[in-house]
């Protein structure tokens, strides 16, 4: 299992259900590398430390670091996602099989095999990879199957709905 973003193809088939934000996790992080950032300047303003010390040089790089971090950290950091009806939170996973096909566990899903799905090996970012969306409160479970093809995963068929017991059922056989 792994935590990349959701696939482009399943949030474009669940467009208007899903709503994408920042967690105030991801601002609070951001303010506090922006907090040692401003506070080193301040410092390096105000004479506060020897010019051309150990200590200055170090002060300007907390700032770099600091700023630069806030940046990244707002602009790149990870997104969260809600269920737009129930403003429930998301929890996605992506999985990638290996000894299958995108058609036998797309058919397994179809016809709720979970064990059989759980029998593949999991591996790290090839083989067959299988989204799962799940808001938190069970009012959203939903499966996606994507092949490899011309150097990308893209989407084998149809999105497959869960009721939350079955997707809770597909995810813990596959811890």
């Amino acid at each position: 299992m792994s935590k990349n973003a959701i696939s482009e193809s399943l949030l474009n088939d669940l467009e208007g259900r899903i709503i994408t934000y920042k967690s105030s996790r991801l601002y609070t992080i951001s303010a506090l590398y922006l907090l040692v950032g401003v506070v080193s300047v301040i410092l390096l303003a105000t004479d506060a430390v020897e010019p051309a010390s150990s200590a200055q040089y170090l002060l300007m790089f907390a700032a770099i670091v600091g700023i630069a971090g806030a940046f990244f950290q707002f602009f790149f950091g990870d997104k969260s996602y809600k269920y737009a009806s129930t403003q429930s939170p998301i929890k996605h996973d992506v999985y990638y099989l290996s000894g299958t096909t995108a058609n036998q566990v797309y058919e397994l899903l179809q016809s709720r095999n979970f064990q059989k799905i759980a029998a593949f090996e999991r591996v790290l970012d090839s083989g067959v990879r299988m989204d799962t969306v799940a808001s938190e409160d069970g009012s959203l479970s939903c499966v996606q199957v994507l092949h490899f093809s011309n150097n990308n995963f893209e989407p084998f068929e149809q999105v497959v709905y869960l009721t939350a017991e079955q997707m809770r059922q597909l995810t813990e056989l596959l811890k």
